[in-house]
């Protein structure tokens, strides 16, 4: 396990496990193997050494509706040709990766 949580607003507990699982518990004090898997994203986690599931944070306005839960997590990506900040890194990629303009990336 690596992060326990109480669901805002309740007596459940929310628990997040490296390999890239999360469970919710109905209390603190639930059996270990009386939980509902609520997130199961093993197949896109990496969780090599330090890697995983790592934590998992509630909207801080979830007891009032906002029911997001935010979720960090290391990844094997899937498709890494174009960087969020591409306008600050491409200009820095090595030349033999090719640009926008001839199709090296996007």
């Amino acid at each position: 396990m690596t992060h326990i949580q109480w669901v805002p607003g309740s007596q459940q507990v929310i628990t997040s496990h490296k390999i890239g699982l999360m469970r919710l518990y109905e209390s603190i004090n639930a059996d270990v193997d009386d939980y509902v898997e609520v997130l199961d994203i093993r197949r896109i986690v990496n969780s090599d050494s330090d890697h995983g599931l790592l934590s998992f944070h509630f909207h801080p306005n979830f007891a009032l509706g906002e029911n997001y839960l935010y979720v960090m997590y290391t990844g094997n990506p899937q498709d890494v040709t174009l960087l969020p900040n591409n306008e600050i890194v491409g200009p820095r990629r090595p030349v033999e990766w090719g640009t926008i303009e001839d199709g090296g990336y996007q």
